[in-house]
């Protein structure tokens, strides 16, 4: 059955905020950044709290705050129109930056609404729609207006259920990732402060990616037989399939090998994928490839990959490379991090794995 949105639920936005409340702890403050990273299932640190007496005051003027369930929508920036359903309170958020879905009606569940949100057309309507708008900004009066279609309330939850199995499992490696990387972390920036550091050229080199230009981008290929997936610096945070023709010069990583960004987004850095890089993405040549993995993102590397970024627009720090250090270590330490190095891909690439089937289940359920 057909509804507008503002038929099916509330749809606004939150008491503003002022900068001179913000704290360094206490309820998260939830900005459209952190909206993003929470829709793409990552777990979300935020930079910006608020007081847990703010929070109470809020709560005191019969003002209501986001509770699990609600959907809150990314309403600023590139990546305008992202979703995600609330599973973590308390939390608040930025008036303006975010849009606030709440009080559904029985005809709506607020769950088979964000996978219908979080459909690749939705989001391109969005996105197409809120060009002219002010800063390019969604706007509250448009999203009341937008026209969807609702099946039976149980057939939703069924569907739910399906995506939400497959979600699950998303979740739980996502934070089975998380341990690992926390681990190993741990443990390179302790001998990082008790050794010596040498040269990170004794254990592992570079090679820079080939970009092929935005032009040769196939972003929804019909046919992927003679095609390949592109890798760009973005994807190093979260995947978003981008194709290319194969027959062309190309740099190729498998998925047990490590990519960094030194252009863009420096420092950024990731395993499990697959595909052709682009020239902003160096893949990393090791015979240690857990050591260097962990030193890459070590406290030590990323502040020296920080501090010789250069540029205002799109930072560029490929001049880091000579300085980047490695601790001396043990064959027993070498191999701990290639244990958990190779426990990390594979949790990675299940990761993926689930990711393409809910993409699959998506597209089943929700396109015509």
């Amino acid at each position: 059955m057909n509804y507008k949105i503002k038929d099916v639920c509330e749809v606004t936005s939150s008491k503003r905020i002022f900068a001179k409340e913000y704290t360094k702890e206490g309820i998260p403050f939830f900005r459209s950044q952190e909206v993003i990273e929470a829709s793409y299932g990552k777990k979300v640190i935020p930079n910006i709290y608020i007081s847990e007496t703010r929070y109470n005051q809020i709560l005191e003027t019969n003002l209501s705050v986001p509770k699990s369930g609600d959907i809150l929508i990314s309403a600023i920036g590139a990546n305008r129109g992202r979703a995600w359903c609330v599973n973590l309170t308390p939390l608040y958020f930025k008036d303006g930056n975010v849009i606030w879905l709440k009080n559904f009606k029985s005809v709506c569940n607020s769950k088979f609404l964000t996978y219908l949100i979080t459909m690749d057309s939705f989001f391109d309507m969005l996105q197409k729609s809120s060009e002219l708008a002010a800063q390019g900004a969604i706007t509250i009066d448009f999203f009341k207006s937008i026209n969807i279609n609702l099946p039976s309330l149980e057939r939703q939850q069924h569907i739910v259920n399906i995506i939400g199995s497959v979600d699950d499992l998303i979740e739980k490696y996502g934070l089975m990732e998380d341990k690992i990387l926390s681990i190993g972390l741990r443990k390179i920036n302790l001998l990082n402060s008790i050794r010596d550091n040498v040269s990170f050229s004794k254990y592992g080199t570079f090679d820079k990616g080939i970009e092929v230009g935005s032009s040769k981008y196939i972003e929804k290929p019909q046919n992927k037989d003679e095609l390949i997936p592109y890798l760009r610096v973005g994807d190093l945070d979260s995947l978003k399939y981008c194709y290319i023709e194969k027959g062309q010069s190309l740099k190729v990583c498998k998925a047990d090998e490590t990519l960094i960004a030194f252009d863009g987004a420096p420092g950024r850095i990731n395993v499990g994928l697959i595909g052709a890089y682009s020239s902003g993405i160096y893949k990393v040549i090791s015979q240690n490839t857990g050591f260097v993995f962990f030193e890459l993102l070590s406290d030590l590397n990323q502040f020296i990959i920080k501090d010789n970024s250069q540029g205002t627009t799109i930072l560029h720090a490929s001049k880091a490379i000579p300085f980047l250090k490695v601790c001396e270590i043990t064959n027993n330490e070498i191999n701990y991090f290639e244990r958990i190095y190779q426990l990390l891909v594979d949790i990675k690439v299940r990761k993926i794995k689930c990711q393409d089937i809910k993409s699959i289940l998506l597209n089943k359920y929700f396109t015509n």
